[in-house]
């Protein structure tokens, strides 16, 4: 899940497992780093976005999903612009 701001801006992706509760805008959440044990972030997304979507489902492709490749690379870059700068720097990143 994609976690945003009041400002609109991403804060976040968060991967939960398939046992734990979907964030929700305006509940508080604790995240965790996915490499440094001890670092921890308490967020309140104003917004949440899933960044996954079912493609497969009993070994068939599931319909109504967006397979279209060039429309995939729009978005990915239009998705670009929205991030803080901080976290797309090469060296060291937020």
């Amino acid at each position: 899940y994609r976690l945003y701001g009041k400002d609109g801006v991403p804060i976040l992706d968060l991967m939960v497992s398939t046992n734990e509760p979907v964030p929700e805008a305006g509940q508080a959440i604790v995240c965790r780093h996915p490499f440094i044990d001890r670092k921890r972030a308490r967020v309140t997304p104003s917004k949440v976005e899933p960044l996954h979507h079912k493609v497969f489902s009993d070994k068939q492709v599931v319909r109504g999903g967006n397979n279209d490749l060039a429309g995939a690379r729009d978005r990915a870059a239009s998705e670009l612009e929205i991030f803080r700068q901080d976290i797309l720097r090469a060296s060291n990143p937020t």
